[in-house]
């Protein structure tokens, strides 16, 4: 049986799958920097069986590949680009992984320490298909007039694909955070109302999404299930947090 997130989830199974006679080495983990959305990685200390000290990162390819490069001078981040590029369009999750061997004097893990650049170790393409009951649902809150949004942590090409497969739109329009951030107020309104997913977006950029929407005079519900999550949940006019995730239900309280 296997605990734990459903990404990391599949990481186990498909080394399982590649490796079935090996176990997974017995490294000593020594600290963890969990994901956060401005750098959109995770990061995890361990010691080697051999006694090397080595920072593991899971993350975002658009941060991951310039820290590849940063590493190595040579290494030549088109073709990885490419790749990310294909299994996104194909409506996949894309996460890079890497790897930085510091000195064994090093028992904690700092975004500092990541600034000299890591070794990519690849590409993961993960399939999460929308269920059934999902899409069906979809089409009846569009027959009952409600525009439904999609903002998310995804590569837009991913976001754009699965927005298509769940029928948010005919016609589906994406803007990423970055994009966001660049418009005046009076254009976040119109962009709030006129696009239907939202990708690689921040707390911040959530929060603002609300907000133009209200501006707008819409009615907005927003459903979450991360502490990132909290500041839209609350500035909406039904908030809806889901996941049993105890620690963000108190810091939204009351909504």
């Amino acid at each position: 049986m296997i605990n734990g997130e459903p990404t990391d989830g599949a990481f186990l199974t498909a080394y399982y799958k590649v490796h079935p006679d090996q176990t997974i080495p017995a490294n000593e983990e020594l600290d963890m920097l969990p994901f956060d959305s401005d750098y959109r990685y995770m990061a995890k200390l361990v010691t080697l069986p051999t006694g090397q000290h080595r920072i593991y990162l899971k993350g975002s390819p658009d941060k991951l590949l310039p820290m590849a490069a940063q590493f190595d001078a040579h290494f030549d981040t088109t073709p990885w680009q490419t790749t990310v590029q294909r299994l996104s369009e194909q409506g996949k999750r894309v996460i890079a992984v890497g790897y930085l061997d510091v000195s064994d004097t090093i028992d904690k893990v700092t975004h500092e320490q990541l600034n000299t650049g890591i070794q990519l170790l690849g590409l993961a393409g993960i399939i999460d298909p929308p269920r059934d009951e999902v899409i069906q649902a979809l089409k009846e809150m569009n027959r009952a007039g409600i525009d439904v949004k999609m903002i998310t942590g995804d590569h837009p090409a991913t976001a754009k694909a699965i927005g298509e497969q769940l029928g948010l739109a005919d016609q589906i329009k994406a803007i990423t955070g970055a994009e966001w951030e660049q418009l005046s107020a009076e254009e976040k309104e119109a962009a709030a109302v006129d696009h239907q997913v939202f990708a690689r977006t921040t707390p911040k950029n959530k929060l603002e999404i609300v907000q133009a929407l209200q501006a707008r005079h819409k009615v907005t519900a927003m459903t979450g299930d991360g502490v990132n999550d909290a500041p839209a949940l609350k500035q909406a006019d039904i908030g809806v947090a889901w996941g049993l995730k105890a620690p963000m239900l108190r810091r939204i309280q009351p909504i």
